[in-house]
């Protein structure tokens, strides 16, 4: 985790500023770990970060077509719409 090393602070002071075990703290940095969101919000507290400098630099893009292959018509209609709406829109540089 980036932000824990500027300050820097051990595995052991920010498990014990959050709430959380040294082990969760290394299992999350590796991966192993999902973080639950008020955990992420408690530890980009802490580190004086906010949620998206705790984010990896990349994603992986989740799965929604299995998400919804159980759903009606309607729901995954609704499910691609939302979707579409979420993406990021490029914002107009004014010259």
């Amino acid at each position: 985790m980036r932000a824990r090393q500027d300050p820097p602070w051990t595995q052991l002071q920010l498990a014990g500023q959050v709430g959380l075990s040294r082990e969760s703290i290394a299992n999350i940095e590796g991966g192993r770990q999902q973080v639950l969101l008020h955990h992420a919000l408690d530890i980009a507290r802490a580190l004086g970060v906010t949620l998206a400098e705790l984010a990896p630099d990349t994603l992986p893009s989740p799965d929604f077509t299995a998400l919804v292959k159980d759903e009606t018509a309607e729901r995954r209609e609704f499910v691609e719409s939302a979707l579409i709406k979420a993406k990021p829109v490029p914002q107009s540089r004014s010259a």
